[in-house]
């Protein structure tokens, strides 16, 4: 008696086939799918580069602007001050003091 089964050989022929040109279809789909993939991995890299490099710059004009204002902000701290106000008296107007006695070089 036979076995109720597929035989060896009928096992073998009813495998899934693909065929050819399907499986060179796939192949190619998934060929451009993976340089779609890379080209676009390479743009956005080179995108974050030229980012990094701005953000490296505007971090750079930052501390100097804060540098900058630390100096108004002396300066400002300075115009408040009494000796701001001797400086200026004396440089541009020639003001002094009445107990104050200045030597001038003669010519």
């Amino acid at each position: 008696m036979r076995k109720k089964g597929l035989t060896k050989k009928h096992r073998k022929n009813t495998k899934i086939r693909v065929k050819k040109p399907a499986m060179r279809l796939i192949s190619l789909l998934s060929l451009m799918l993976v340089i779609a993939t890379l080209i676009i991995g390479f743009k956005t890299y080179s995108e974050n580069e030229a980012y990094a490099k701005s953000l490296k710059s505007q971090q750079k004009k930052l501390q100097e602007e804060q540098a900058r204002t630390k100096e108004i902000e002396d300066f400002e701290a300075y115009v408040k001050t009494k000796e701001f106000f001797e400086e200026i008296a004396k440089n541009r107007f020639g003001l002094v003091y009445k107990d104050e006695i200045i030597y001038k070089k003669s010519e």
